[in-house]
């Protein structure tokens, strides 16, 4: 037989295998995550009570993981968004340039309240059997960012700086002395306020020193204070804003032991036509080599960044769709709440991924049929997925 034959039938003859065995490991229970994280609020739409009928809804849905606050750019209610809005700190730590801009931001009073807010959110989750996260940026830095390097700007903290780690080992033992019963942490390294040197900029520890190096020696230092102070915790780093090879490379430096990831389910963003592209599967591939938890983040109801400031486009197919796509992208922690939830509003997609966390293999016409149930003589034909 000529080669080159040969070479085309037996690729044919292994394509066809491969897909034999994908599509029957496609056939098989679904995952079941440990993690269904939800938080209360969105950024458009913060006043929503964490109150013991929120909290019921919402473990109703199959949520057993609640974000502690909102943490949103321009902060929404003012809520909290970095370590230093909830603790106080020594006058030797806090003379930064950055802390000086934000003085009426930080003062004793407004750190004060925003604690009493997390403190009550803590008890109130705890009492009800929900696990803790806090989310925050680091390294907190002078906001809005001008792009490091130009101009000739250096930030006012800086990874590469042993004084940026030493403050942040403080921070967090702060924090943790603070909210004892917090579980987990969610870190930003770009927005929410915080932000990274340029390789090529004017930073001297920085320039010329390739980011993942960089910010893997600082997530992985939060990573392991953090489980010092809680043995049961985890510290999910978010990489947002990092280029597709950057993260890659960043997965292969973490330390397995003690780092999570959370990701956008698609490298741009997330969004509810686009889950789990190619990126989203490749991280997931190389984070189940190392052993590395994943939060796979999308949109679990109705509020959307995409669609702010509307609460009520109901795409509950889309939604179960997304959740499908993402559990079977690859090994996962968790599904994590991106933008927020507001439970106390009539939400077809919130309720769907309710159906979702409880059978992770429901059908399509299953899911609608059973969504459509409590609009009673309205129901009928709601359950088919082709309307």
């Amino acid at each position: 037989m000529n080669f080159g034959l040969f070479k085309v039938f037996f690729l044919g003859v292994l394509s066809i295998l491969l897909a034999g065995k994908i599509h029957a490991q496609s056939n098989g229970d679904p995952q079941r995550v440990d993690y269904k994280v939800g938080f209360l609020g969105v950024p458009c739409h913060p006043e929503v009570e964490w109150n013991a009928a929120n909290l019921q809804r919402m473990k109703d849905l199959g949520f057993n993981v609640l974000q502690l606050n909102i943490a949103w750019g321009y902060r929404p209610n003012d809520e909290a968004l970095n370590l230093e809005d909830v603790i106080d700190l020594p006058a030797q730590l806090a003379r930064t340039a950055g802390d000086k801009n934000r003085e009426k931001m930080r003062t004793p009073e407004r750190i004060a309240l925003r604690s009493e807010k997390i403190h009550h959110r803590i008890e109130i989750s705890r009492k009800m059997g929900f696990r803790t996260m806090f989310h925050f940026g680091a390294p907190n830095v002078l906001y809005p960012p001008e792009s490091p390097g130009a101009h000739g700007v250096i930030l006012d903290q800086c990874i590469s700086d042993e004084a940026t780690l030493s403050r942040y080992v403080y921070l967090l033992k702060a924090f943790h002395a603070k909210f004892p019963r917090v579980d987990d942490l969610l870190c930003y390294t770009y927005d929410q306020n915080a932000w990274l040197c340029n390789e090529a900029g004017a930073c001297p520890k920085c320039h010329g020193v390739p980011l993942p190096g960089r910010v893997t020696k600082f997530i992985n230092t939060l990573a392991r204070t953090w489980r010092e102070l809680n043995h049961k915790g985890t510290l999910f780093w978010e990489p947002w804003e990092l280029s597709a090879g950057q993260t890659y490379k960043c997965v292969d430096l973490l330390d397995p032991t003690c780092v999570g990831l959370s990701l956008h389910s698609n490298i741009a963003e997330v969004q509810i036509a686009s889950p789990a592209d190619r990126w989203f599967k490749n991280i997931l591939t190389k984070a189940a080599e190392r052993n590395i938890p994943v939060l796979g983040e999308l949109w679990t109801g109705s509020p959307t960044e995409e669609m702010e400031p509307y609460l009520h486009i109901a795409i509950p197919l889309a939604t179960l769709r997304a959740l499908r796509a993402v559990n079977e992208a690859g090994k996962l922690k968790g599904i994590k709440e991106y933008y927020g939830n507001v439970p106390d509003q009539e939400d077809p997609n919130l309720r769907m991924t309710g159906l979702f966390f409880k059978n992770p293999g429901i059908r399509e016409e299953e899911g609608l049929a059973q969504l459509a149930k409590p609009y009673g003589a309205a129901a009928e034909g709601l359950g088919n997925s082709g309307d």
